[in-house]
């Protein structure tokens, strides 16, 4: 799990920048930088979370409603009336997930890591339509593109 901690953090700390003016970020942990770009054995899974966020810069932030507590979502707004969305699984315990509408979607969880490693571009080669709701595993990060702008957000 230690290898989806960090992008579940970085998602948990972008999500509390909403309402904050804050133009730039820069995220260390003791010792060692939580970027996580790349390891031995490839690509970290943090770049993934880290190249999403880079792409939502200068959207509209969305607000999403009802989320549970322990669940972080940084959300903005996408062209053709859609959005954008990391939802981040921040507990060492499974958390359910429910929207409205029609998504695609990629889940990084334990499962996913070794795929994720290999390809720059896995959150484009893995997204998959999907209806909600959805089983977030502990500290995994889904990556989410509404077609239309979901209920339960403003």
């Amino acid at each position: 799990l230690g290898s989806l901690f960090g992008p579940a953090w970085v998602v948990g700390i972008a999500a509390a920048t909403a309402g904050k003016e804050i133009e730039s970020l820069k995220i260390d942990a003791a010792g060692r930088p939580i970027g996580h770009t790349t390891w031995p054995q490839g690509l970290a899974p943090g770049l993934h979370v880290l190249r999403w966020l880079a792409a939502m810069q200068g959207q509209e932030r969305l607000r999403p409603l009802g989320v549970p507590r322990d669940v972080h979502v940084v959300a903005v707004a996408a062209g053709q009336g859609g959005a954008s969305a990391l939802v981040a699984n921040g507990s060492a315990v499974p958390q359910q997930v429910e929207w409205a509408g029609d998504a695609r979607l990629a889940v990084l969880d334990a499962g996913a890591v070794r795929a994720a490693a290999a390809h720059p571009d896995w959150v484009e080669r893995t997204l998959a339509e999907r209806r909600g709701p959805l089983s977030l595993p502990p500290y995994a990060v889904a990556f989410v593109a509404f077609n239309s702008l979901p209920g339960g957000a403003s």
